[in-house]
């Protein structure tokens, strides 16, 4: 499965390791033997919480066992650990020295590979779904969903894209907040993408384009019909002309509790609507948004919104690639809207 890596160093190239391992979303652990990792690349831990790190040390190798203790205390994922040990060296001659030392006990390497498989393991369900408007478009998306089992039901997530592009802007940030155990539906709405059946976006007539609500509007509906997801507690993820189309279809649906609107311009009285909190995502070098937002916020605060401004010249989910703290502090704030671990 081409999309779950797994990644094992030691020493010296525990740095390359991990550094390439927190941009790359493909990586679903690290195991880190005598790694030893410069403060750089320590705080960039922080931006993947969905990533567990194994760190495995002999307390004798001073530095080492520094290094390890610092990342262990600055990842925030929970599954994440440390093993340290003693006397029994540095990197894999580590799993020689345990089995001297430890003839009777379990292989240290059967112990962290176990950790390792564990984390390769699917925990989420994936596959691409279709489903119709009211008005008949035929709409695509990608579905992600906890595997089941006994977990209670789960909040949704709508993600909906700009009218340059299609789903898969959103392709990172929707795996990683799957991986907290919300339920995500990332879709293409009509136009574009997959969506396609009757034309593309923009030779669809500007009547039928300023229908895209009703897409976000079957999304939700068919989100919410889901055995896996909590259809009281759905939230909508949207950026450019997506938060148009989002707004007016999250509205007048009381199932929704929490927006991300990424850039964008909604209309000023759809605003005043909202009965949800709203994380606004604005960008300083486009001003006209800027103003709009802090204006928005204003306008909300009492719902408890809140406002994040990036000093860049991108917008929307543009500013993914202009800031990776972007990703996290949407994860951190859906996690805090919704009391997850």
């Amino acid at each position: 499965e081409a999309d779950r890596i797994g990644v094992v160093a030691e020493g010296e190239s525990a740095e390359a390791a991990l550094g390439a391992s927190l941009r790359d979303r493909r990586v679903c652990g690290v195991m880190l033997l005598s790694g030893r990792v410069s403060e750089r690349t320590k705080e960039a831990v922080t931006g993947r919480a969905d990533l567990p790190i194994l760190c495995v040390v002999s307390r004798e190798d001073k530095v080492s066992l520094s290094d390890m203790v610092d990342i262990y205390k600055t990842t925030r994922n929970p599954a994440s650990d440390l093993m340290v040990h003693s006397d029994i060296g540095l990197g894999n001659a580590m799993f020689i020295m345990w089995a001297a030392k430890h003839p009777k006990e379990k292989p240290l390497q059967e112990t962290v590979t176990e950790w390792l498989v564990e984390r390769l393991q699917p925990s989420i369900e994936a596959q691409e779904v279709s489903f119709q408007s009211e008005d008949g478009y035929t709409l695509y998306g990608s579905f992600r969903a906890p595997k089941s089992g006994t977990k209670p039901k789960a909040p949704g997530v709508v993600f909906v894209h700009s009218n340059l592009s299609d789903r898969y802007v959103f392709d990172d940030l929707e795996r990683e907040i799957a991986d907290l155990g919300f339920v995500t539906l990332n879709f293409d709405f009509r136009g574009r993408g997959k969506s396609r059946g009757k034309g593309s976006h923009f030779d669809l007539p500007q009547a039928e384009r300023d229908k895209g609500y009703l897409d976000v509007k079957a999304a939700l509906n068919f989100l919410a019909s889901h055995q896996s997801v909590d259809a009281n507690r759905l939230i909508v993820v949207a950026t450019s002309v997506g938060t148009r189309y989002g707004i007016k279809a999250a509205n007048p649906d009381p199932r929704v509790k929490s927006f991300v609107m990424l850039g964008g311009l909604p209309e000023k009285a759809d605003v005043e609507k909202v009965h949800y909190p709203v994380l606004f995502v604005s960008s300083l070098g486009i001003p006209q948004i800027a103003t709009a937002f802090r204006e928005f916020y204003t306008m909300t605060k009492d719902k408890g919104s809140r406002l994040l401004e990036y000093n860049v010249g991108g917008v929307g989910y543009h500013i993914f690639d202009l800031d990776e703290g972007l990703r996290p502090s949407i994860v951190q704030w859906l996690k805090a809207q919704f009391a997850l671990p």
